[in-house]
């Protein structure tokens, strides 16, 4: 497939089961939940081979494997898939992924590996089947991430969970299923291992932290003859190893029993929890329940064993999130003996250039709580009462789960410079500093993206690990680079959430009701509230016990989650409610109560926790008894008070009954509680609560509050010439890094402890000036060591000249540059004594007349203006920016990277020229004069611009229209079809009698005239130059898929006819513009042009400078007077 690529999960989804279900083609039969086709990509290739092996003589029966990979181009992704089956029907090529459980008999394995830029996905599922008999089904799933090396995991059969909000666990359990169409007995089982978490291990809460194990099994089997005489044996264990804190959890059931037709003859039944861990923390906790069911009387007896307790204190973390300290230069590139500081090593400092940029790496993003130092202006504001993160990528500092969790915050960070003598500190002032766009995930698309953080110090760049990739991140999730140049324009408003009727549940019998938040995707400013409800009848709570001692003669339902046929209400739909406490049948109570039922209120209390604004209940109820539904919500600013809500939707719901949503008035107001009061006769149902909670309000407030900040820091770097994307370092200087975190931990229903704080520090040196003339090494040498510095190493920073090497015609009047990668090339010469210039040095002079040159310095340095020697990132970004403002709309200002140096030299026509970078010693500095960079050479044009070879031509670009200078007298022959090339043009020439045609010695043109009768036709014109009439611009990139040339020309018209046939020469140095159908010119002949300056803006793209020139054309040629 070309201009096409592999498909990526789409965020949050299950990387294996996305690969599982994708197929290249559709399938002849539709598969709903299948990935199917290749997504574009502009300039991906994807290649595919596939083969079928199988036994011979009974056709593959015996054994077939089908085997497939796809590989897609540029940015390596490969993707190889197996297929295997024994004593089975083989696998057909038509038939991709097949489901391993639909074979009948035999056994089958599918194998599938994926390498993307991002990561490795492996999995397996083998079956096997003997009809009637046995089913076995293992699957194995794993994901290896390049961009975390803790988000890793391997799955031996999985238990279908997953954390709140994100998806659940693939690919399923183990399987082992004896007679599975008679009994349907057997096991299940799973053995899963994180690298990093694994959250609600099997269901129950259990969350484990760091390094994870997890395992789990259940075995179902029945003996004997049901449903006379048989036992019956239910067991399963789950249990769970964590590493931060090392904790072992374990759950673990077994339930037995023997039976006799209707008669239980022994049961027995055991729960076991147990926690070993952190520390010394040990509990255990068993259940054991015995019981005999005599079908009229059952004795039932449970005893409970319980040895140490729960803990609920906190401990200790073990380690900070700050796992690495390195030095890079500006491509993210690791220096050469700075790839990880050791803490405290002063010793053994490593030495960098004073533009090398320290990034700090965390496995948990930690949150802000900066003291003063060098980075706290540049990367928090304060907002709220505290200090936030400038920008959308620092964490949250939360790791953990919802049982323990800690949140992580960095509480300094400084950079000194140190005296080696003395150890004297001298602070540094305000320094620049950004959080990194996270490798795994975008968090200013507003999604929660936990994990792994970096923190690049000296720099305003946060993204520049996508230069290193060949399609500039448009396959990194989210695809940040599109999204930065619209970044400062989003808002983040706070969401609310759900909690459901349906998703309630209770400790006990006695306990309320509590309904948990629905499991959706979190954002930023998500909201995260509980839902505890009660009911009272006069005060007391509506529970079996109350009921059962009230003695009433008539039969009540308790409530609870109760499915629903599908409900639509308040923009959602709801398949169950929580059914209040109500009685069942009407009909049983007599009728000196039901009016007293009617007139009394059972009051069922939903508190929130939180308080919510926003607020709304969705509600069910009887028709009948609607006009008795009272609701009320509690403000938190009056606790003692309530208020009535309102119904603000009514509408028809399931069993004849009606669905209502109900809402303060003031929406603002935040709410402690509703109140729902309706006769215990009526049938009422909680279908859900929705709310916003203060912190997701004030999460959003600071979201946008740190957007803004950021977008007013990159306006202030933008806006000096060139931007200035870091400060740079003292050559010679010994420095210290210092960096401090603290950690609060937090059990929940437990206090909180607080840790730290854990100060680190990192030493590092830059390279001391030169003390005597450097020994100049091989000009194309490329220097990656920075243990000293030489201005001939800063080739590296060299993106290039224009114009190119080897140039030819180029215009005097344009402007020469050299290009570069960075914007600090000038700044850091000067720091070692060097002045940065480009010479212009004319190489076809006499011998005794040596051209001297023409310097121009660092004064004519601005952004990049050669867009397309960029990296593909910076292209892409030059792109988003160029589509925002082509419709209309204003960019973020971002920053820009790399530089160059234009300079505007007085070239002579016709002449050669040498071009390259020069590095003088600066006054006073030491060391020998600087080097010279690899430069280029090149060649101009004898028209000083554009312009000038219009005029050459013969036409008028401005002021009195000239008249066309040559006519000549041509053949009718008919010519047919455009065509470059030197054969395409002699053929029309020949056709039109001009054979043989003398080479032009100047621009000109010629109007080609035919007789028709008395009269005289325009049958062409024939445009030539000793140069070429067209001049390519820059090649096609990211930012210009279509760069318009240097110079071309794209149109020629005339009043009374068309040229409609287009013919030129192989150089381009003649034009021949035809007209099908000869005609009597009733006008000027007028050219169009198309000239791009060689030398853009990558803020005015597109730009394009069309040129019109008019050349006056008779109604007959001249030569029509020499002939009569």
């Amino acid at each position: 497939a070309i201009n096409g690529t592999l498909p990526d999960p789409p965020p949050g989804a299950d990387p294996i089961d996305f690969q599982l279900q994708w197929r290249p083609n559709p399938p002849p039969a539709p598969l709903p939940h299948a990935h199917v086709g290749v997504p574009p990509q502009l300039g991906g290739l994807v290649l595919g081979l596939g083969a079928v092996l199988g036994t011979v003589p009974d056709l593959g029966y015996a054994f077939s494997t089908k085997a497939m990979i796809a590989a897609a181009l540029p940015d390596l992704t490969v993707r190889a898939a197996l297929e295997a089956t024994f004593m089975n029907e083989p696998p057909k090529m038509a038939v991709f992924n097949d489901d391993p459980s639909t074979s009948d008999v035999g056994a089958r394995i599918i194998g599938l590996l994926v390498i993307g830029p991002h990561g490795i996905d492996l999995a397996l599922r083998g079956t096997y089947d003997i009809p009637v008999l046995l089913h076995v089904v293992v699957p194995v799933a794993a994901h290896f991430s390049f961009d975390d090396a803790t988000d890793w995991f391997l799955h031996v059969g999985a238990d279908g969970f997953g954390p709140s909000g994100g998806p659940a666990r693939g690919p399923g359990p183990v399987q082992v299923v004896v007679l599975p169409r008679l009994l349907n007995e057997g096991a299940f089982g799973y053995l899963m291992l994180h690298g990093h978490d694994l959250p609600n291990l099997g269901g129950l809460g259990m969350n484990l932290s760091g390094f994870s194990v997890g395992f789990g099994f259940a075995i179902n089997f029945v003996a004997g003859g049901v449903p006379v005489l048989y036992a019956e044996l239910d067991a399963s264990l789950v249990a769970g190893i964590g590493t931060h804190p090392v904790v072992f959890l374990a759950h673990g059931t077994l339930d037995a029993s023997l039976h006799l037709g209707p008669f239980t003859l022994g049961g027995i039944q055991v729960t076991i929890d147990a926690e070993v861990g952190p520390g010394s923390h040990q509990w255990l906790s068993a259940d054991v329940c015995g019981e005999v069911d005599l079908w009229l009387v059952t004795l039932r007896g449970c005893i409970s064993l319980t040895t140490g307790s729960k803990d609920l204190s906190v401990p200790d973390p073990g380690t900070f999130p700050l796992t690495r300290v390195s030095l890079v230069d500006v491509a993210d590139r690791e220096l050469d003996g700075a790839g990880s500081l050791q803490d405290g090593n002063r010793d053994g400092a490593p030495t960098v250039w004073p533009d090398a940029v320290p990034v700090l790496e965390f496995s948990t993003g930690p949150d802000c709580a900066l003291n003063p130092g060098s980075f706290l202006n540049s990367l928090s504001i304060p907002a709220g009462g505290r200090r936030i993160w400038v920008g959308p990528y620092g964490g949250t500092g939360v790791y953990g789960t919802d049982e323990l969790q800690y949140t992580y915050t960095l509480t300094s960070l400084d950079l000194v410079q140190v005296d080696p003598a003395t150890g004297a500190e001298s602070p540094l002032g305000d320094l620049p500093a950004q959080w990194q766009l996270p490798r795994h995930g975008d968090p200013s698309t507003g999604k929660v993206v936990p994990g792994a953080r970096e923190l690049a110090l000296l720099t305003w760049e946060r993204l520049p690990w996508t230069r290193n990739l060949l399609d500039g991140g448009a396959s990194v999730p989210d695809d940040p680079v599109g999204g930065l140049a619209n970044g400062c324009h989003e808002h983040v408003d706070p969401t609310p959430s759900w909690d459901l009727g349906i998703d309630a549940n209770r400790a006990s019998a006695s306990q309320p009701w509590s309904m948990p938040p629905e499991t959706v995707p979190l954002r930023i400013a998500s909201s995260r509230f509980d839902v505890s409800l009660e009911t009272t009848l006069r005060g007391v709570p509506v529970t079996a016990q109350l009921v059962y001692q009230s003695g009433l003669p008539f039969a009540w339902d308790l409530g609870g989650p109760a499915p629903l046929p599908s409900v639509s209400l308040a923009r959602r739909t709801f398949g169950g409610h929580l059914v209040l406490p109500h009685v069942v049948d009407t009909q049983t109570v007599p009728d000196s109560l039901h009016n007293q039922l009617i007139d009394q209120r059972a009051v069922s209390r939903l508190d929130f926790g939180p308080p919510l604004i926003d607020a709304l209940v969705c509600i069910t109820s009887d028709v009948s008894l609607l006009e008795f539904l009272h609701v009320q919500g509690v403000p938190a600013d009056a606790s003692d008070t309530t208020v009535d809500w309102n119904f603000v939707e009514d509408a028809a719901g399931p069993n004849n009954g009606r669905v209502r949503t109900y809402a303060p008035d003031d929406h603002a107001r935040a709410w402690l509680a509703v109140e729902i009061a309706y006769p215990p006769i009526a049938s009422v149902g909680v279908l859900g609560v929705r709310g916003t909670t203060p912190a997701a309000v004030q999460a959003a407030a600071n979201a946008n509050a740190a957007n803004e900040a950021a977008a007013k820091a990159d306006q202030t770097v933008a806006a000096t010439v060139p931007p200035k994307l870091r400060d740079l370092l003292q050559p010679g200087s010994l420095y210290k890094l210092t960096v401090g975190l603290t950690c609060i931990g937090q059990r929940k229903g437990g206090d909180s402890k607080t840790f730290g704080p854990n100060v680190s520090t990192y030493w590092f040196k830059t390279a001391p000036l030169p003390a005597a003339a450097p020994q100049v090494s091989p000009r194309r040498t490329i220097f990656r060591a920075q243990d000293n510095f030489d201005p001939s190493y800063l080739e590296r920073y060299q993106l290039g000249y224009t114009p190119d090497d080897k140039t030819a015609y180029w215009f005097p009047a344009d402007p020469v540059a050299a290009h570069f990668s960075v914007d600090h090339v000038a700044p850091l010469a000067e720091l070692y004594g060097h002045k940065l210039t480009v010479r212009v040095t004319r190489t076809d002079t006499p011998a005794a007349q040596p051209d001297p040159g023409q310097s121009f310095d660092a004064s004519g340095m601005v952004e990049l203006v050669a867009i397309d020697r960029g990296s593909p990132a910076d292209q892409r970004l030059v792109a988003a920016v160029a589509t925002i403002r082509a419709a209309g709309e204003a960019p973020c200002a971002v920053p820009g990277s790399g530089s160059s140096l234009v300079a505007g030299p007085l070239l002579a026509k016709q002449a050669h020229y040498d071009l390259d970078v020069f590095f003088p010693t600066a006054p006073g500095a030491p060391g020998a004069p600087g080097p010279a960079l690899p430069g280029v050479v090149f060649s101009t044009s004898r028209y000083q611009d554009p312009g000038d070879l219009l005029t050459q031509l013969g036409f008028s670009v401005a002021g009195p229209v000239p008249t066309v200078r040559g006519d000549v007298r041509v053949q009718a022959t008919p010519i047919v079809g455009n065509g470059t090339g030197d054969s395409a043009l002699e053929d029309a020439l020949a056709r039109l009698g001009l054979t043989p045609w003398p080479n032009a010695p100047v621009a000109r043109t010629s109007a080609l005239w035919v007789e028709s009768g008395a009269d005289w036709l325009l049958r062409g014109v024939l445009m030539e130059a000793p140069e070429p009439l067209f001049r390519p611009g820059p090649p096609p990139s990211a930012a210009e898929k279509s760069p318009p040339p240097r110079f071309g020309i794209s149109s020629l018209s005339c009043s009374g006819g068309t040229f409609d046939v287009v013919r030129q020469n192989a150089s381009r140095t003649a034009l021949l513009w035809l007209a099908s159908t000869p005609f009597v010119p009733a006008g000027p002949l007028v050219l169009q042009v198309v000239a791009r300056p060689p030398l853009v803006d990558p803020k005015s793209l597109p730009a394009t400078t069309t040129l019109t020139g008019s050349c006056q054309v008779g109604p007959v040629p001249p030569f029509v007077a020499d002939i009569a």
